[in-house]
C-alpha cells in the first residue's frame, strides 16, 4: 500500500482506493481497478 498524490504512482497501480465526504461528517470509502476503468473509458470514448 502506498499513499500517494503523485499521479505518476497512481497510474502504475493496479487499484486505487480513496476517501470522500459527499456531505459533511459522511466519509465513503472508493476502489476502481484501473485496468477495468481503463476499458470502460475506451468504450465510451
Amino acid at each position: 500500500m502506498v499513499i500517494t498524490h503523485n499521479t505518476r504512482t497512481m497510474e502504475t497501480a493496479d487499484w486505487v482506493c480513496g476517501v470522500t465526504m459527499e456531505e459533511l461528517g459522511v466519509s465513503t470509502i472508493v476502489g476502481v481497478e484501473l485496468e477495468s476503468a481503463r476499458a470502460l473509458k475506451g468504450r465510451v470514448a
